[in-house]
């Protein structure tokens, strides 16, 4: 993306007179063309916005070029190169498996031989119970990429890529 597809907000001058810029940039947002990016330069890095931003479909390049300046370079996500180590451009998972019944001692033999039935770079959504590393430890070892562990009531959910 060259800097003609971007436009730039610098909301420095907006803060030290104590505004506040959330407005002036998703005005700034809702006038970028479908393609088009925006460059947000600030006295910090707008946390909370990178989320919102997110949401809307860009992903942030987040830079801090002085000691109270940051420039964070929003892109549409449709045109970012995709990444094959990023879990955000893995592919929808192929298969799920609900393994909350299984033993310990099954679990990962189980999620191996699953994902070696598995086409390279296919997907496996897996939902079970007991300490993360009973998965997520054999599966890299075997090469294969765990990702996405969440915990809850004891069920651990976990989004593996079968090696490439």
């Amino acid at each position: 993306m060259s800097e003609v597809d971007r436009v730039e907000i610098d909301v420095r001058p907006m803060l030290a007179a104590g505004g506040e810029p959330f407005g002036a940039i998703m005005a700034a947002v809702r006038t970028l063309t479908p393609g088009q990016g925006l460059v947000l330069v600030a006295p910090f890095k707008p946390a909370p916005l990178l989320k919102v931003m997110d949401e809307k479909g860009f992903t942030a390049d987040v830079v801090q070029s002085g000691p109270e300046e940051w420039r964070v370079t929003f892109t549409p996500r449709s045109l970012r190169q995709p990444d094959p180590a990023d879990p955000l451009d893995w592919p929808e998972p192929a298969r799920y498996l609900d393994l909350k019944e299984e033993t310990d001692e099954a679990l990962a033999g189980i999620v191996l031989e699953e994902l070696a039935a598995m086409a390279s770079g296919e997907v496996l959504y897996v939902a079970f119970r007991g300490p993360v590393d009973l998965v997520a430890a054999p599966v890299r070892t075997a090469g294969h990429r765990p990702y996405g562990i969440e915990q809850g009531e004891g069920v651990q959910m976990m989004i593996l890529r079968s090696r490439q």
